[in-house]
């Protein structure tokens, strides 16, 4: 046994440490991946020799206080030139060198992955003997503080590497047995060497056969996403390229909220369960797990490198995802109305992001309108025109009319579907869609076709009540007949109003201001249904008073049919006005 005095790590090792607990990993239990990784690629080197021999990876768990994890391979092993060379140095990796033109055989890299350990132990010892030399064995121990030794070991050792870390103080839970147990299935349950896991009390093999190798591809990838996300898949779609084989899953209930993420397996090894770099932005509605040795992975492991092959990835699912969409209509159209049916505001939160999108699901979505829950083709078939309003109020006010005018109105006033309007209007000039508002409302409206007799009084009365209220009136004839009154206000007026409320509170200069702002003259109008009973019986009325009473009771329910918040001179008309119609009951006016 050959003894070396101490030697210093090419690097300030407490910085580095600082540096990948805070800055590069996601936390100390990725020492785990980082072990597990070393092994994979250390068995990858060794099957480059041509060697012929059975791969394992072993791990035991010694507990106790400070409990011993031990994890062996049976891959290429060290020479102690090579255990200086890549064990001390940042930046200098073992797949770099003589396995250099084979280093999409490899999962890691960047010579990093060891180090990790040093988060949650003080010392590693390594014993490896390399199968490529087939010299003597070496022990490499590293410590925390900068330091590291090399001894050479008589006596025969298999090729391959065992790692001896104890848990260093605060880190025991990193060494728990359901802890390692949860960790080495997550990261190491689809690779195709076995790794046996001995926790002191039960020893057992973690390897489950990935979708991706499975007989049944199809079922295997429902059974996978069952276990492993929680949601509701519709479907299934399987992408095999040059870059990569996967699954990705249409599902059912997610959310707006939720960005389109792919688990993604380097080499059958998981580097990260939610990548969101490969799917389009638009893909909220799936859900992927794909299988590469092509996508390089960062110097954490935890995401991938913008690269081309990275791109033509992207290019490739975009691509695919699309004409799956496309198909689905026809394809599986039951899947695709239960998809609209389900995730339908999802669809419409996507559609105004992407124009691709919103052709194709567009035509399929259903909106609430005034013949029922319709797409904008069903509607289209069943009436003469079509019309939208990006208010619920509007659209409650309008409707009634909007159907005895034989128009269909969509209420387009939900979250997402004003935009939506907007870009089928854009995208779309053929489609014979509007916007209704309150001035073509009142042009679709019938003037009167016959003479009343005094209208020309019950006309000024009419006139000179609603002018207390900033409101003209309008005299037509419209459906449906029982609806006695229909109240509308432009833009402008709504303005006005929300500045005079305002002003009403506000004092000093920003009161002044606003009084500025709110000098230009509009007004609202009330539309008079000249074939209403109620109306036509005020025509015939020749008490003023009892006249202006009714109007103004008119207007004010006119105001609250269409949820218009009222003003302190319309408050007061509430208030009064209705006791003002009881006393003139009393008196028989």
């Amino acid at each position: 046994m050959t003894n070396t005095p101490d030697h210093r790590f090419q690097v300030n090792l407490s910085g580095i440490i600082h540096i990948l607990s805070k800055h590069l990993y996601s936390g100390p239990d990725v020492y785990l991946r980082e072990l597990l990784q070393n092994c994979v690629d250390a068995i990858s080197a060794r099957k480059l020799l041509n060697d012929s021999f059975d791969s394992h990876i072993d791990i035991e768990l010694i507990d106790g206080d400070n409990p011993t994890l031990i994890i062996e391979d049976n891959g290429i092993g060290l020479t102690e030139e090579e255990a200086h060379q890549f064990l001390a140095t940042i930046g200098l990796s073992s797949k770099k060198g003589d396995f250099s033109e084979h280093r999409n055989s490899f999962i890691g890299q960047f010579g990093i992955g060891l180090l990790s350990c040093f988060m949650v132990c003080d010392e590693i010892v390594l014993i490896t003997r390399s199968a490529k030399t087939k010299g003597s064995a070496i022990e490499w121990r590293g410590k925390s503080d900068g330091s590291y030794s090399v001894k050479t070991l008589k006596g025969d050792v298999q090729f391959g590497t065992k790692i001896f870390i104890k848990a260093s103080a605060g880190s025991s839970a990193f060494f728990k047995p359901d802890f390692i147990l949860e960790k080495l299935r997550l990261y190491g349950s689809a690779l195709e060497t076995d790794i046996l896991f001995d926790d002191g009390n039960e020893k057992r093999i973690i390897n489950e056969t990935p979708p991706w190798r499975a007989v049944d591809r199809r079922q295997a990838a429902l059974d996978y996403a069952a276990e492993n996300f929680n949601c509701e898949v519709l479907d299934v779609l399987e992408l095999n390229n040059d870059i990569f084989n996967g699954f990705f899953y249409l599902l059912g209930d997610a959310s707006p909220r939720e960005k389109p993420v792919v688990q993604v397996y380097i080499r059958n090894m998981l580097i990260n369960d939610s990548i969101e770099k490969i799917l389009p932005s638009w893909a909220s509605l799936f859900r992927g797990v794909i299988n590469t040795s092509d996508m390089t992975p960062s110097a954490s492991r935890e995401t991938l490198q913008e690269n081309n092959v990275l791109e033509m990835a992207r290019e490739q699912t975009r691509h695919s995802i699309s004409s799956y969409m496309n198909s689905l209509p026809t394809t599986k159209p039951e899947i695709f109305d239960k998809l609209i049916r389900q995730q339908s505001r999802l669809l419409k939160a996507i559609a105004i992001h992407d124009d691709d999108f919103f052709r194709l699901v567009f035509p399929h979505l259903r909106f609430e309108t005034n013949h029922g829950d319709k797409t904008v083709g069903e509607l289209k078939k069943r009436c003469d025109k079509v019309f939208f309003v990006t208010n619920i109020d509007d659209f409650r006010r309008i409707s009634p009319v909007a159907l005895s005018l034989n128009y269909g109105l969509i209420n387009a006033g939900y979250s997402y579907e004003p935009d939506l309007m907007q870009s089928a209007l854009r995208l779309n000039r053929d489609l014979e869609l509007s916007q209704m508002d309150d001035d073509l409302l009142s042009a679709s409206l019938k003037d009167m076709d016959e003479e009343i007799d005094d209208f020309e009084f019950f006309k000024e009365v009419v006139t000179e009540t609603l002018e207390h209220f900033a409101c003209q009136p309008a005299f037509k004839v419209f459906q449906p007949e029982s609806l006695p009154v229909l109240y509308s206000q432009g833009e402008d007026f709504k303005l006005q109003r929300m500045i005079d409320n305002s002003q009403k509170k506000t004092d000093g200069l920003w009161g002044e201001l606003m009084g500025d702002i709110g000098k230009q003259q509009a007004s609202g109008e009330l539309t008079l249904n000249m074939q209403n009973p109620l109306i036509l019986s005020l025509c015939k009325t020749t008490n003023k008073q009892a006249l202006q009473a009714s109007i103004k009771m008119l207007y004010i329910q006119s105001l609250l049919l269409g949820h218009y918040p009222l003003n302190e001179k319309e408050l007061d008309t509430l208030h009064y006005g209705m006791w003002d119609l009881i006393r003139l009951g009393l008196k028989g006016e």
